[in-house]
Parts: structure tokens; C-alpha cells; sequence
């Protein structure tokens, strides 16, 4: 249970920053505009980034959420599980676009300056969603242990 509370507390924080890369956005994108000029709006890689990093606060949003329901009530419980569930699928959406628009700019447009970002934080990413399933699914069968074990007389 203290691991839980530990992870709750990491997935609250990140929270908050995922909070605050929507509001910077949304009110300091006049700013940015002013810095990279009238290519942002143009810009795929912007948008792409934005639409990814969207894509994980929903993710990060939905663990927070689940992990809350697993310390208030218990580890075991079905609502916890789906969100944190859910929470893994769009972290795997996530990797999934990154990957195919990293190896893109690496096979089709020549730029080899992604393959740092396809290694690292991509394949990251990767890696997290699949443990955050794991973990998803680690609870579902804890749920299905404690269900058996209530009907056990």
C-alpha cells in the first residue's frame, strides 16, 4: 500500500506539470507564435508534439485517477484497474505515434537526427504503457482472487 501511495504521489506531480504545459500553451501561444514566427501554425512537428503531449496528460490523468481509487478504497478494486488500463492504451497510442513519425523522418525524409528520440523516449514511452498494462492486469487478477476468496465459505 505504501508503494501505491508513493506511486499516487509521483502521478499527482506529474499531473500538475502535465496542468501547466496546457495552461503555458494556451496562454503564452501568442509568444511562441512571436518567437518561431508564423511557421508554428504550419509546423507538423509542433502540432504532432502537442497533440502527443495531449495525448499522455489524458493518460497520466486517467493513472492518477486509478491509483487514487486504489488508496482510497483498495488495491483490488474494478474502477481503479480500468482507469489505470485505459491510462496504458494511450500511453501505447502515444509511443505508437511517435515511433511511426520518427521512423519516418529517418526513412523516408533522410534526417538522422531522430534516432536519438526513436531510442530513448520513444521506445520509453513503449516501455511504460506496456508496465502500466502489466500493472492494470496484475490487479484485475488480484480482483478475481479477492472475488473467488469472498465466495469461498
Amino acid at each position: 500500500m505504501k508503494i501505491l501511495k508513493i506511486l499516487f504521489a509521483l502521478s499527482l506531480v506529474v499531473s500538475l506539470f502535465c496542468i501547466g504545459d496546457i495552461i503555458f500553451l494556451l496562454f503564452f501561444f501568442e509568444r511562441m507564435k512571436e518567437l518561431m514566427g508564423d511557421t508554428i501554425i504550419t509546423d507538423p512537428n509542433f502540432w504532432l508534439e502537442r497533440v502527443v503531449n495531449f495525448i499522455n496528460c489524458i493518460g497520466v490523468f486517467f493513472i492518477t485517477f486509478g491509483l487514487w481509487g486504489a488508496v482510497l478504497r483498495n488495491p483490488f478494486d474494478v474502477q481503479a484497474s480500468m482507469f489505470i488500463k485505459i491510462g496504458g492504451v494511450l500511453f501505447l497510442i502515444a509511443s505508437t505515434i511517435l515511433i511511426c513519425s520518427d521512423l519516418y523522418f529517418i526513412i523516408v525524409l533522410n534526417d538522422q537526427t531522430h534516432y536519438t528520440s526513436l531510442i530513448t523516449a520513444d521506445v520509453m514511452l513503449l516501455t511504460i504503457g506496456v508496465a502500466t498494462l502489466f500493472v492494470a492486469d496484475v490487479l484485475k487478477s488480484g480482483i478475481l482472487l479477492k472475488q473467488e476468496n469472498d465466495l469461498t465459505i
